[in-house]
Order: C-alpha cells, then sequence, then structure tokens
C-alpha cells in the first residue's frame, strides 16, 4: 500500500435513519452515504484512497475499540470531553443541529404554530427524552410518556394520542414504513435542538496523519449544500 491509502475500519450500528443494517452488513441511512461522499472528495481532491470495512458493534463497544485502536472511524457521535481523550473529532460536524417537531392527527387538532396550542391535548413523548427546555418545563402540556418513538406514532394512528413530540428525521424513517400512518401531518413549530454530530477517528489510527485532508473534505460537503441535500432526502414530503 502507498502511503495515501488506507483501510478503514469503521464501527457501526443499527441506528435508522443515520445508520441502517441487515445481520451485520452496513446496508444504508444517511450517514453511509455522506460516508461515501467523504471518500470520494479525499480521492478527488487529495489522492487519498479509503478502502472501508465495516464492523457492526453496539455504540459502547464501538467506542473501546476506537479507544483500543482496533477501530478508525465512526460516524454519528456526540462531542464530548472523555471522548476528545481518544478521539480525534472531523471538524465541521456534518449536522449542526437536529429538529425536533410533532406529528398530530388534523382530524383531531390543528396545525400548531406556538406552544400554548398544545394546551388540552395528549401529547406523547418516548419515555425519560428531554425535547426542548419549553416544552419539558411546561407542566400545563399533558405529556404521555410511551416506550419509545414508534409505540408513541402508533399510538397517534389508532387515535389514543392527538400528537407525538420527538426528533424530525427519526419519526420521518418510522412513518415512512407506516401505510395506515399516511394521514397524520408535521406541525409548524419546530426546535433546532443544538446537538451536533460528528464523524471521528481513533487517536491510534494511521488517520490521524490525514486528519486536516479529512477536515477540508468534510468541510467542502457541508459548505456545498451537499450534506444537506442527502437530509432534505430521508425527510417525509
Amino acid at each position: 500500500m502507498s502511503a495515501k491509502d488506507f483501510e478503514v475500519r469503521v464501527g457501526f450500528s443499527h441506528f435508522p435513519p443515520w445508520q441502517t443494517s441487515k445481520g451485520k452488513n452496513w446496508t444504508g441511512g444517511l450517514d453511509k452515504l455522506i460516508l461515501d461522499k467523504l471518500v470520494v472528495e479525499l480521492e478527488k481532491k487529495y489522492d487519498i484512497h479509503l478502502t472501508i470495512i465495516p464492523k457492526k458493534c453496539p455504540l459502547k463497544r464501538c467506542l473501546r475499540e476506537l479507544q483500543m485502536g482496533a477501530l478508525d472511524l465512526k460516524t454519528g457521535l456526540l462531542k464530548q470531553k472523555n471522548r476528545e481523550e481518544y478521539l480525534a473529532f472531523i471538524e465541521p460536524p456534518y449536522q449542526s443541529h437536529t429538529n425536533k417537531v410533532i406529528y398530530y392527527d388534523p382530524a383531531r387538532m390543528n396545525d400548531i404554530k406556538h406552544i400554548s396550542d398544545l394546551y388540552g391535548y395528549r401529547i406523547g413523548v418516548a419515555r425519560g427524552a428531554t425535547i426542548f427546555p419549553e416544552f419539558d418545563q411546561d407542566k400545563r402540556i399533558q405529556k404521555t410518556p410511551t416506550n419509545g418513538t414508534s409505540s408513541g406514532l402508533r399510538l397517534v394512528c389508532a387515535e389514543r394520542l392527538d400528537a407525538f413530540i420527538g426528533t424530525e428525521l427519526v419519526m420521518d424513517y418510522i412513518l415512512s414504513k407506516k401505510e395506515n400512518c399516511t394521514h397524520l401531518r408535521k406541525t409548524s413549530l419546530i426546535y433546532k435542538s443544538q446537538t451536533a454530530g460528528y464523524f471521528a477517528i481513533s487517536k491510534l489510527s494511521p488517520l490521524v496523519e490525514v486528519l486536516p485532508q479529512l477536515n477540508s473534505a468534510m468541510d467542502q460537503l457541508v459548505k456545498s449544500g451537499e450534506i444537506d441535500r442527502l437530509v432534505e432526502t430521508f425527510k417525509r414530503k
């Protein structure tokens, strides 16, 4: 191998729509599409060639293997101080925020434009989830905990809840698989959660030597709008 050829062991989990899998195979998702674009950008701009070797692992195991150098790269990570001890985060983040939205049954309630429009309705929220302070702290909103997003949306479809609030891309993905929920609508009220998502490499990986080029390639994908265009393809129209 030349100095600019790298075999890259990439940890992934089943975390749709960012990472989807079948068995041990990484079958798709937003992160895979962005990684594919990053590989092309590095080849085109810097003559750096990455051969991707996916490895499925739960998040905690993926992080442990990154720490030991048994993995080179992981997508979809939050930047945290303890992780920065053994990870180099590729800058900028590929997602600067995530949208929190509400899906509702238009036969049961009107569009929501202000938080106060939720008063008097039963709003589902995944058990233990934090949405945004104005929603979380308003005791006038009747919040009903559910066993996850899929369960909450199913209750709205069955008319047992009026609406459900959660992460936009996750709900769009779930609803794309539910043929009996096509009548649900997304409210005008959208909250941008400033939770950035990153690609990161192990500090023990040979990829550290091309971190500046990785940063530059990611910056190009973000500034060109390429990543935003990919995100839009995962949103429910």
